[in-house]
């Protein structure tokens, strides 16, 4: 049986976490938690921007909730096909 290395899991973590965040950006009601991510991004990129210590807050939460949920969906479809052998 083949088994993940922690490289593998560590990007799916990072994919999850970038994907998650990018998401909660888009639905309206979360995009006051994130800071609407790729405004706030640009304009801190340009030096007219700021990031909040709310904005990085709900950043970080939003990207570990993505990077955990990435990581037990592969791990769950991985044990599935293990079962399945």
């Amino acid at each position: 049986m083949a088994a993940l290395s922690w490289k593998s899991v560590a990007a799916a973590g990072v994919v999850g976490g970038l994907a998650l965040t990018l998401l909660a950006g888009r639905i309206p009601a979360l995009a006051n938690f994130v800071g609407n991510v790729e405004n706030a991004v640009d304009a801190t990129a340009r030096g007219v921007g700021t990031l909040t210590p709310g904005v990085l807050i709900g950043v970080g939460i939003a990207g570990l909730l993505g990077g955990i949920l990435s990581v037990c969906v592969i791990g769950l479809v991985q044990g599935a096909e293990s079962g399945r052998r």
